[in-house]
């Protein structure tokens, strides 16, 4: 006999997929004066926080293909918000560094990301902050074994 508490209780891919999309609304909005989309946004991100990265480990982190990845970083470089330069003890390796233009609007995308995150946990207490992510980090990491698994398949 099914349990009649769950019949109506959505999936964790539903709500999964539903917080993604509130977050393409939200930074959407909050971005809308920058002249660049959400993977754009988020890269940027990543790289104030780890200026000088290279795009090896860019791509590893995002988990986006090389394409996708040389294509943002193509269209950050030209529009003056990265800069790639050539490994110093490696000359295969680019590594990548923000601009002056990033710098001056990093604060800002810090703010907008550290509210999105304080709008998601809004009302929960430190342990359940904690159990929240933790849970989260292991959904991720299934999601990742499981695509492992299909490309292996290949």
């Amino acid at each position: 006999m099914k349990n009649k508490n769950t019949k109506n209780q959505p999936s964790a891919g539903r709500l999964i997929g539903m917080i993604h999309r509130c977050a393409h609304v939200y930074f959407k909005h909050e971005f809308k004066d920058l002249p660049l989309g959400h993977a754009q946004i988020f890269t940027m991100h990543h790289l104030i926080h780890h200026d000088g990265i290279s795009q090896k480990e860019l791509t590893k982190y995002t988990k986006l293909d090389k394409g996708s990845i040389t294509s943002q970083l193509h269209y950050l470089e030209n529009n003056g918000y990265i800069t790639r330069k050539q490994s110093k003890e490696d000359a295969r390796v680019l590594n990548l560094f923000i601009t002056e233009k990033t710098k001056e609007k990093s604060d800002k995308i810090q703010s907008i990301f550290k509210e999105w995150t304080g709008n998601l946990l809004k009302g929960f207490d430190e342990q359940e902050k904690e159990e929240a992510l933790k849970s989260l980090i292991r959904i991720a990491e299934n999601a990742e074994n499981k695509i492992k698994v299909i490309k292996n398949e290949k």
